[in-house]
């Protein structure tokens, strides 16, 4: 059974711990294979602090501060420490604190106790109103320990919202910040404080309705104007102290609280990556814009950072063209040229062939290469090239050269080139003439004893490739 699988992307990593080190190894810029997928990232990067904008090719990751955090995280210190407090819990609890002794006071008063001198009916209402006060005072107290429980919960929530804003602006690799993160989740309440939230309410509810009916036995009970008005401003001031507690927003901190936490585990919220580029080119070029957030601790050291770097191809075959100077030796690249020398006495001359003392034969070539993708700042493949010398318009001399390169350098190349060369050459036309031998005068011109042919001969090249970048969409 066959199976097939997609190759993983090759990943180039940058640490934001390390980073001069990072960028001074080159270790981001290693090559990638042609076809392959590569990702660039960087590690252990603060993107509650950082804005960070990478493009590769026509492709842009921008990854912001989340809008969630954007309120919390532009609070400055004095801020922090003065929402640490929760004042209107700590109000709360007072005003039902206060309402205790009102309520025991009024159930030690005589319209609440029965007398001999009451007639059945009045006694029975102060038996009725006195249970009501009772149950008053003993939910009222019950109501003060949930109350005072649940500011502690409070306060001990924003204490932890703060120890996560300030360690989501602390410039600290992933490791150090989780550290810092399960220092400041272990100071979270470990008991379910919704539950313990909703218990307050219901709490409340019931201490609501026994005011209420307090209020109402109280008129049947004869209870003084004093009395019920008491128990009106001690009903007023439990409502304020449910508003105060409602206005601390538990639940709310509740989820700020748990958000931070999960945000500041969250690897990603550390790690910046780029989206896959796939190597289809020479290069993948990657432009790097760090970005400092606005928040408060950040200070003006903070500078942007831009930085930009290319990830070389590797694998595959790539053809380059130069054109330089090309000089072929060995005696077939020569011309050979032949004088006439005159007999005495008679009508004929001798054809005698004449030194060229020529070392080399130069020339200039227009040459391509073929060769692999290395990665590397050399790589060696074969080339052909051609040459050609223009005397007149009608008078093209051609030449053709085969052999090998030496390619050096990524951008721009300084290419060595070495081989065989087919020059167009000056030979003796053969078997019409020969050398040393005898002709009429009328039979021979210098210049008709020789004819352009083709011969072999070693060259070498040394020429620049000039290049243009043109980016592939």
């Amino acid at each position: 059974m066959a199976t097939c699988s997609l190759a993983q992307p090759a990943r180039r990593t940058l640490d934001w711990k390390d980073f001069t080190k990072s960028i001074s190894e080159t270790i981001i810029a290693r090559p990638v294979r042609t076809g392959e997928f590569t990702i660039f990232e960087i590690t252990n990067i603060n993107k509650f602090l950082y804005k960070v904008e990478m493009q590769g090719k026509v492709f842009e990751l921008q990854t912001p501060i989340p809008t969630e955090l954007q309120t919390l995280f532009r609070l400055n210190p004095t801020e922090l420490a003065n929402t640490a407090n929760s004042k209107k819990a700590e109000e709360a609890v007072g005003k039902i604190s206060e309402q205790v002794p009102v309520m025991k006071k009024i159930a030690e008063s005589p319209a609440a106790k029965t007398d001999i001198a009451k007639t059945p009916a009045e006694n029975e209402s102060a038996e009725e109103f006195q249970k009501s006060l009772d149950l008053v005072v003993t939910k009222c107290l019950k109501y003060l320990d949930k109350s005072t429980l649940v500011a502690g919960y409070i306060f001990d929530l924003r204490k932890v919202r703060n120890e996560f804003i300030s360690i989501a602006q602390m410039d600290l690799p992933y490791a150090d910040i989780q550290s810092k993160t399960e220092v400041a989740a272990a100071k979270i309440p470990a008991v379910d404080i919704k539950s313990q939230y909703f218990e307050l309410k219901k709490l409340y509810h019931e201490v609501e309705t026994l005011y209420r009916d307090a209020s109402a036995k109280a008129e049947d009970a004869n209870a003084t104007a004093k009395q019920k008005k008491q128990i009106e401003e001690a009903l007023e001031e439990i409502e304020k102290a449910d508003e105060l507690i409602d206005e601390e927003g538990l639940l709310g901190l509740l989820d700020e609280v748990s958000f931070l936490n999960d945000e500041l585990r969250n690897k990603k919220n550390f790690l910046a990556v780029a989206p896959p580029v796939q190597m289809d080119g020479d290069y993948v070029a990657y432009q790097v814009t760090i970005t400092p957030t606005y928040t408060k601790t950040v200070g003006a050291h903070k500078n942007p950072i831009n930085f930009k770097f290319d990830i070389p191809a590797k694998g595959g075959f790539k053809a380059d063209f130069s054109v330089g100077p090309v000089v072929s030796f060995g005696s077939n690249a020569k011309d050979e040229t032949y004088f006439l020398k005159e007999i005495p006495g008679q009508d004929s001359v001798s054809l005698h062939k004449q030194d060229n003392n020529n070392a080399i034969s130069p020339g200039i070539a227009a040459m391509m290469h073929f060769y692999p993708r290395t990665g590397k700042d050399w790589a060696l493949g074969p080339m052909c090239g051609v040459g050609a010398g223009f005397q007149s318009v009608s008078d093209v001399n051609f030449s053709l050269f085969l052999g090998a390169s030496l390619i050096l350098g990524k951008r721009q190349k300084i290419i060595v080139s070495t081989g065989a060369s087919w020059l167009r050459v000056e030979r003796l036309k053969s078997p019409e003439f020969k050398d040393g031998s005898k002709y009429a005068v009328s039979k021979i011109t210098v210049g008709d004893v020789t004819e352009k042919v083709f011969k072999p001969s070693g060259f070498i090249s040394i020429s620049y490739n000039l290049t243009n970048r043109v980016d592939i969409n």
